[in-house]
């Protein structure tokens, strides 16, 4: 099953055992829950993803607090940090507020060195000729002389090393807007 990560905070306390039965009325489907009554993630597939975002107003309107939502491409330290850093009330894609976040130089390079640094700039280059080319195969390899099983090999050793899918266009929007950034940081050649 393909998961989406929703870090979220409340305004209010709220009673956890309460939150998670209202939670599961919204969503209808599996999900995961961590919550301690003001701050916690989320685990939901694409179907609770979208109950999710129709349902936000409805969840602030019973609970009469407001709540942040963030999605992730997953939960580790620098996600955290990103989420500490937002606090807009509403269901947000990491996309929408990345472009803040690295035009304040707060995050940027933190994120190349967690989620890219361990990767070849053979594979970045080709996972970003992926995303530029429509997340077609074919028309990287053919752009890149390569076989199209090696330009299969390189995404998916990227997919593992970084622990991220960039076959999930969400996913790869927001390592494109990494790679782009870094590209003209000069961090990537």
């Amino acid at each position: 099953m393909d998961w989406n990560y929703v870090y979220f905070r409340s305004s209010v306390y709220l009673s956890p055992a309460l939150f998670r039965t209202s939670i599961s009325r919204i969503l209808q489907g599996p999900f995961e829950m961590v919550y301690d009554g003001i701050e916690g993630q989320l685990w939901v597939d694409n179907d609770g993803l979208t109950c999710l975002y129709n349902s936000i107003m409805i969840l602030q309107n019973d609970w009469l607090c407001s709540f942040t939502m963030l999605v992730v491409p997953r939960f580790d330290d620098v996600m955290d940090q990103v989420f500490s850093k937002f606090d807009e009330a509403g269901l947000f894609t990491l996309n929408a507020v990345l472009p803040k976040l690295l035009n304040e130089k707060l995050i940027s390079k933190n994120i190349f060195n967690v989620y890219f640094e361990d990767i070849s700039s053979e594979v970045l280059l080709t996972v970003k000729n992926y995303i530029e080319l429509g997340m077609s195969l074919s028309l990287v390899a053919k752009a890149m002389y390569a076989h199209r099983n090696t330009i299969n090999y390189r995404i998916n050793k990227f997919c593992e090393k970084s622990g991220i899918n960039v076959r999930k266009t969400t996913n790869a929007y927001f390592i494109y807007l990494v790679l782009t950034w870094v590209s003209k940081e000069g961090v990537l050649v």
